[in-house]
């Protein structure tokens, strides 16, 4: 097999191993749709996050630590991004108006609407905690049985807010009858992180397990390769996808989705250079697939001849 390394032509991206990628970091400005921008906001940044780290933690109510800024509107607009430096993990984004010389004026530039500090927690990160001794053992399963995977990397998982590097979980509502109970049972665990943020693992299980009743959830497992010359195929992630479903570790769950990508990425992006996902629920025996490359979506057709569209 050619190295992924040595694929590349005259107007493909240039690839880079994870960690060259962690150290480069994911918003540079040759990451951008706005790199002057964005090459003004990252020399302010301290300015920024001056102003909006404040304003995070007394809306949350808690301490927070500021995790990148990206740009890409049609305007003067950035994310700023932040994540809470303990436990249950609230990771997310204030949408800020920039000034011409890449500045944040004040409080009354931050958006009260949307994401950020005033956006519903997500119910998963309270999951980590209430079933923190089934997410451990998944995880070991995890290393054992594919010691050359690993989870999403460091700064990847922080810059695009991700509770957790391996995990994710919600409700399975895919049923329509489940979904206004779906709904009910995150608003009460909610309003139980509002009352109090500081339950301890058995004290949110209980939470959690009275909200939902005998609703059911679904998994979304994040792996990587560590090898930068491996390449990843719907098969591999397939079999590893059945593997899952059928292990006992995994019979809780009703609806799963499995993500494979290279030890790859664009150097001047935020991408995997190949990641295939699928997708299956209680109602779909087959798996779903979602493909990219170089973050462009890969549509099959019948004869199995790959199209990239670019990513949007």
């Amino acid at each position: 097999m050619v190295p992924l390394l040595d694929r590349i032509g005259p107007d493909e991206p240039v690839l880079v191993t994870v960690a060259e990628k962690e150290r480069l970091g994911y918003f540079r400005p040759e990451d951008s749709r706005t790199p002057g921008l964005q090459r003004k906001v990252w020399e302010h940044r301290e300015q920024i996050y001056s102003v909006v780290q404040p304003y995070v933690e007394r809306e949350l109510g808690r301490e927070v630590r500021m995790t990148g800024i990206s740009t890409g509107y049609p305007y003067s607009a950035a994310n700023v991004r932040w994540r809470t430096v303990d436990e249950p993990i609230v990771a997310s984004y204030e949408f800020v108006e920039i000034e011409a010389d890449g500045t944040l004026r004040s409080e009354a530039h931050i958006s009260r609407t949307g994401d950020g500090a005033l956006a519903p927690i997500d119910v998963g990160a309270i999951y980590l905690m209430a079933y923190r001794t089934e997410v451990t053992a998944l995880r070991e399963h995890l290393a054992t049985a594919y010691p050359h995977l690993a989870p999403l990397p460091k700064g990847y998982s922080e810059a695009f807010t991700r509770a957790d590097r391996t995990f994710a979980f919600h409700y399975d509502d895919q049923r329509d009858d489940e979904r206004p109970r779906a709904r009910a049972a995150e608003d009460a665990i909610r309003l139980a992180y509002r009352d109090d943020p500081d339950r301890t693992d058995v004290e949110w299980r209980t939470v959690v397990a009275a909200a939902g009743g005998d609703l059911t959830w679904s998994i979304q497992v994040n792996l990587v390769h560590t090898d930068p010359a491996a390449d990843v195929s719907r098969e591999e992630v397939a079999q590893i996808a059945d593997e899952l479903r059928a292990h006992p570790l995994f019979a809780p769950y009703t609806a799963w989705d499995v993500r494979v990508a290279t030890h790859l990425m664009t150097r001047d992006g935020n991408d995997f250079h190949h990641e295939v996902g699928v997708w299956a629920d209680r109602a779909r025996v087959e798996w779903r697939v979602d493909e990219t490359l170089d973050g462009g979506s890969v549509n099959w057709r019948d004869d199995e001849t790959p199209t990239t569209e670019p990513a949007t």
